[in-house]
């Protein structure tokens, strides 16, 4: 099982500017203490996503997790780093980051302007990941789906990851309306997947309304499952209840589809070596 959505937070070794309006994870939330919450859930590899540090803290937290990933028995299979693709400097940032457990990149959309995702400079850089072979997570909010779907016409090549399904909206009937049509759009495009993350406080008011829309909209081959520790405790759900949830949710469908979903569609949308 392929956890694609592992967050680790190196307080002593990184800022992290966000965390002072967060006071549940200040502090380190390291490997050791994923490895402990995520005990008995099958999970026995993961990728870790950048966790939105200070922009001059996102080269040296890329290397730092690329080479825990050099070491097999951290079980960190690659690593998706944090980038600023609106900014002069994007292509010096790839080469100070490259390496064999780099598979991605990532910009978090829904805490900055919509403008950021709009320039030509921001559009150009991501299409220029194809080059690299190179990945990007678009998380985003449901109602920035347009925007997101604006980024995806512009780089056609580029693979892309919906992180947490584009954050649906749990009691919204207009809202969720608008989430179901701006997935189908974005499952129009063949390069896009779909993660089931990040969703905890979904638990109470159901996962399986979300989870048909997402796969009848992507299919089975481009729907993947993530953690999302340690943002997962903000909902107050543990990675295990979110594992064992999904698990659940899942335990209808045939194995292959399972096997699928929990670790053959990671390993191939993002190119784990």
């Amino acid at each position: 099982m392929i956890d694609t959505h592992q967050h680790l937070i190196e307080a002593g070794r990184f800022r992290y500017p966000w965390l002072a309006d967060v006071p549940e994870l200040r502090g380190n939330f390291d490997l050791a203490r994923y490895r402990s919450d995520s005990t008995g859930t099958d999970i026995d590899a993961s990728i870790f996503i950048e966790v939105d540090v200070a922009e001059q803290d996102q080269a040296a937290e890329a290397q730092f997790f690329c080479g825990l990933a050099e070491d097999s028995a951290t079980g960190i299979a690659a690593v998706v780093a944090g980038c600023r693709p609106e900014a002069d400097g994007f292509a010096e940032h790839l080469e100070r980051i490259r390496h064999d457990k780099l598979v991605g990149l990532r910009r978090i959309l829904h805490v900055v302007p919509d403008s950021i995702s709009q320039s030509e400079q921001f559009r150009h850089n991501v299409a220029s990941l194809a080059d690299h072979d190179l990945t990007f997570d678009l998380c985003v909010r449901a109602d920035q789906l347009p925007l997101a779907l604006e980024v995806i016409a512009a780089a056609p090549q580029t693979t892309f990851i919906l992180d947490h399904c584009a954050n649906p909206p749990a009691i919204d009937a207009e809202g969720w309306q608008a989430w179901c049509e701006g997935i189908a759009r974005c499952a129009d495009f063949a390069n896009v997947s779909c993660k089931l993350s990040g969703l905890g406080g979904h638990l109470d008011t159901g996962l399986g309304p979300i989870l048909e829309q997402i796969s009848t909209r992507f299919g089975w081959d481009r729907l993947m499952f993530g953690g999302d520790w340690p943002v997962c405790l903000l909902a107050d759900t543990s990675i295990s209840c979110w594992a064992d949830s999904v698990r659940a949710l899942l335990s209808d469908q045939p194995e292959e589809r399972q096997r699928a979903f929990f670790s053959g569609n990671a390993a191939r949308i993002y190119g784990l070596r």
